[in-house]
């Protein structure tokens, strides 16, 4: 046994070199690697052995790692047994994803008696939690999630600001946005507002010149001009409203401006997931009557589907894993900076599987292509598909035939060893 006590540096677990996924914090697989040429005294002990995927899954994630820049040895895996992979071909985009995903944790619980808590569904970034939140409600299917896709500071506002603009005489809608952003209307502005609106409309009452300063006249007026711009156009969705309020009102840029870039592209990505959706809808009407069948969802049920994040389902294991979007912009993120970390993102997110493991990607996001991301094509999954597939539903779902996919495998390490020779 390892006595710590004894030792002047005892580092754990931040050495899981396939799990460092956490770049920003300053875990990278680098320490590991010079590790002995800097504490030349020091002693690296390898967890060799999985003791929680089935073999095959294991050798998945082997497989992928065997493409990494840093190189080390395979993980062994103490179970004997394989379990289920499964690649889903393209989906045009993340709501026929999610109606596939949804559907199959339906066959699971009917046909098979998996309960909804051994189900993890992962992605890259919030954002994409959007169509699964809809498809699990469509179903009556109870999930939890951190936070709410809807729930969001930007997306209420967002909603806040189409409200207002439809409706006149919601004050509720106009007083989340009236100061987004800062137009220094605070609840001193919004009291005034308030008396006013008592004997006018509100567009009137901002107009009106009438507020103790006149800073609060100037803001006041240029908001309700902002406003009575969008009413006025006429336009093919409700996502181009939207994308009109954000270039007037300048609100992706107050977003970039007073959060770290990481949590603002993230804010930014769940407005153009939201957009996506609205572009559905030709009136603002039927946009607002969709969301309100979304209110009194089945969140927080004890067994619930677990919607994550990849970064917060590590350290967690699951049944049934779902990792959606690998694609292209998506997993690599198109902002990410490290495409070795995105790799190691999902080999934890594969690896988090007890049983079963799904993989899929989408065609299109926020309206533009995107292409398979090249993890799948390096794991045999996406080149050549029709010989690696059985089509079993519409053409959409495949089983992998894993012995062709281990076939390929086997022949780019063939390659590499040629190479390194």
């Amino acid at each position: 046994s390892l006595k710590v006590e004894e030792h002047e540096l005892y580092v754990a677990d931040g050495l899981l070199t396939h799990n460092s996924i956490y770049a920003f914090r300053g875990a990278v697989p680098e320490y590991a690697v010079y590790f002995t040429r800097y504490f030349p005294e020091g002693r690296i002990i390898e967890l060799e052995y999985n003791y929680r995927c089935p073999k095959n899954i294991i050798e998945l994630g082997n497989d992928l790692m065997d493409q990494a820049k840093w190189k080390f040895s395979r993980t062994k895996a103490h179970r004997t047994d394989d379990g289920h992979i499964q690649y889903y071909d393209s989906f045009l985009d993340g709501d026929e994803e999610a109606d596939a995903v949804v559907e199959e944790i339906v066959t699971l619980s009917k046909k098979s008696g998996v309960e909804y808590r051994d189900i993890a569904i992962l992605y890259r970034t919030n954002a994409q939690s959007r169509p699964l939140e809809e498809a699990l409600i469509r179903r009556a299917i109870p999930y939890k999630v951190e936070q709410s896709f809807y729930n969001s500071a930007e997306i209420k506002d967002m909603v806040s600001f189409i409200k207002y603009i439809s409706d006149d005489t919601d004050m509720e809608a106009l007083k989340r946005v009236v100061n987004k952003p800062n137009r220094y209307l605070g609840q001193s502005f919004v009291g005034q507002l308030q008396e006013k609106a008592k004997s006018m409309s509100l567009i009137e009452a901002l107009k009106s010149g009438s507020f103790s300063h006149s800073y609060m006249n100037t803001n006041a007026l240029d908001f309700a001009t902002q406003i009575e711009y969008v009413r006025g156009l006429e336009l093919d969705t409700v996502g181009s409203y939207m994308t009109v309020i954000r270039e007037r009102l300048k609100y992706d840029d107050w977003i970039m401006d007073n959060h770290e870039e990481s949590v603002a592209v993230e804010k930014v990505e769940k407005l153009n997931e939201l957009a996506t959706l609205a572009n559905h809808f030709k009136t603002i009407k039927e946009f607002l009557e969709y969301l309100a069948k979304l209110d009194g969802s089945a969140v927080g049920d004890a067994n619930a589907v677990e919607l994550k994040t990849i970064h917060r389902s590590k350290g967690l294991e699951f049944k049934v894993i779902f990792v959606i979007g690998v694609s292209e912009k998506i997993l690599p993120h198109a902002r990410a900076t490290d495409a070795e970390e995105e790799r190691r993102l999902l080999y934890v997110a594969i690896t988090r599987a007890i049983e079963r493991v799904y993989l899929s990607h989408v065609l299109t996001r926020f309206n533009q292509e995107v292409e398979p991301s090249r993890f799948l094509k390096e794991l045999g999954f996406d080149a050549g598909y029709d010989d690696l597939t059985e089509e079993i539903v519409d053409g959409k779902i495949g089983t992998v035939n894993e012995a062709f996919r281990k076939e390929i495998m086997q022949e780019i390490r063939d390659i590499q060893n040629d190479i390194h020779l």
